[in-house]
């Protein structure tokens, strides 16, 4: 079973939103966003559980892999 910290980082790559992406829309500094992805700090579960949701929400066409790609 896969522990919080993997579905995260997991869940955001396969989203397309950066680290920084997703530290400036929750309000933290981007160190703390990899920190607990790494494992660095503990997650407890309400913060997982808001972390996901706020990737699960997010728009695709704000992410930065979208605003810069090139067009085929």
């Amino acid at each position: 079973m896969k522990e919080p910290k993997d579905i995260i980082k997991q869940t955001r790559k396969e989203k397309r939103i950066t680290i920084i992406e997703l530290a400036e829309r929750m309000g933290v500094s981007q160190a703390y966003i990899a920190k607990l992805e790494r494992g660095d700090i503990e997650l407890i579960g309400e913060q997982a559980e808001l972390i996901l949701s706020v990737i699960a929400d997010w728009p695709e066409d704000e992410t930065l892999y979208h605003q810069y790609r090139k067009p085929l």
